[in-house]
C-alpha cells in the first residue's frame, strides 16, 4: 500500500501526504493555532493501519465481486492524462499485467495484444485531447489504423 499509493502520480494518499507536509496555521478569537507534519513513525504506523484495511476491503470485494479484478484491466484503455515521451508511450508493470490478464481471458497472444494496443493508444489518446470520448477516440484510432496499410501487411492479423 505504502510504496503503491506514495508513487503513484495520482492518489489520495499522495494527496494527502503532500498537504500535510504544508505548516497549517489558524487563529481563532486572536489564540494562534499550528499544525506540523505527521513524523515518520506515525506515518509508517498509519500506512499499515491503511494497508490492513485495503487487505480487508479486497478480500471483501473479491468475496463479492469475483468479476472485479477482469473489469480492472479495461483501465489500461483510460489515455486520459497518461505519460508518452515522444511519440512512444511507456506501459507501467501493471498495464503490462492487465492486458496479459485481457489477452488470457480472451484466448489471443498477450504480445501480439501489447503490440496491438501500443499502436493504437498513441492515436487514442491524440484523438481524447481533441474533446472526444473515451469511446469515440479509441473507435477513430482503431478506423485511422484500419485505413493504413498496417492491417495488409499483416501486421495484426484478425
Amino acid at each position: 500500500v505504502e510504496e503503491g499509493c506514495l508513487s503513484a502520480e495520482v492518489s489520495f494518499t499522495k494527496a494527502a501526504m503532500l498537504t500535510m507536509e504544508q505548516l497549517l496555521t489558524w487563529s481563532v478569537e486572536d489564540q494562534p493555532g499550528r499544525l506540523h507534519s505527521p513524523t515518520p513513525d506515525i506515518v509508517h504506523r498509519c500506512m499499515n493501519r491503511m494497508r490492513c484495511w485495503v487487505h480487508l476491503a479486497d478480500s471483501i470485494v473479491r468475496a463479492e465481486f469475483p468479476d472485479f479484478q477482469i473489469m480492472q484491466c479495461f483501465r489500461v484503455f483510460d489515455v486520459a492524462g497518461r505519460r508518452q515521451l515522444g511519440k512512444y508511450r511507456l506501459l507501467t508493470g501493471q498495464e503490462r499485467k492487465a492486458l496479459r490478464r485481457m489477452a488470457q481471458l480472451a484466448n489471443v497472444d498477450a504480445e501480439l495484444l501489447t503490440s496491438q494496443y501500443l499502436d493504437h493508444v498513441g492515436i487514442a489518446k491524440q484523438s481524447h485531447s481533441k474533446d472526444a470520448s473515451l469511446l469515440d477516440a479509441w473507435r477513430s484510432a482503431l478506423e485511422r489504423m484500419g485505413s493504413r496499410q498496417l492491417r495488409a501487411s499483416g501486421a495484426h492479423p484478425q
